[in-house]
């Protein structure tokens, strides 16, 4: 099986490609996506995407090893920078055939959510392939 593990700065969809992925059968493509929306917002110069990068790079170096570290060997990694949606929309069809996307479920506040909506929801509505949401067990305070 080949599947997307797109990721952020959480543990969450990748403790649970772990659980639910198959070292010796399945490939995993991992992504991370350097929100140029975001960095646009903050009025941040082409300098300082580099350091996003090379932070994002840091995170997939932490998904690699913990999944290597449990014996998945068919492993590709990639960061964008885009708006994050459409960079993971993007990446599916310029790349698949994928059988699924894991994704994690950040929790975000209520009005927050509101105000930026969720990316695993927007990929439950838009994707083309399954999308796997992984939530965390942990009880999550609400944001105010």
């Amino acid at each position: 099986m080949k599947v997307l593990l797109s990721i952020d700065n959480s543990m969450v969809a990748i403790e649970e490609a772990i659980k639910i992925l198959k070292p010796n059968r399945d490939s995993i493509d991992i992504i991370t996506i350097v929100d140029s929306e975001s960095v646009v917002q903050e009025e941040i110069i082409s300098s300082d995407i580099t350091e996003y990068t090379n932070i994002s790079e840091k995170i997939i170096d932490r998904a690699e090893n913990m999944l290597s570290s449990r014996g998945f060997e068919n492993i590709t990694r990639k960061v964008l920078v885009g708006e994050i949606r459409q960079e993971i929309i993007k990446h599916i069809s310029d790349n698949g055939p994928f059988d699924m996307i894991i994704v994690g479920s950040r929790g975000l506040g209520m009005i927050k959510k509101l105000m930026l909506g969720s990316v695993s929801e927007y990929l439950v509505q838009h994707s083309p392939i399954p999308v796997y949401v992984a939530k965390s067990s942990k009880a999550l305070i609400p944001s105010i």
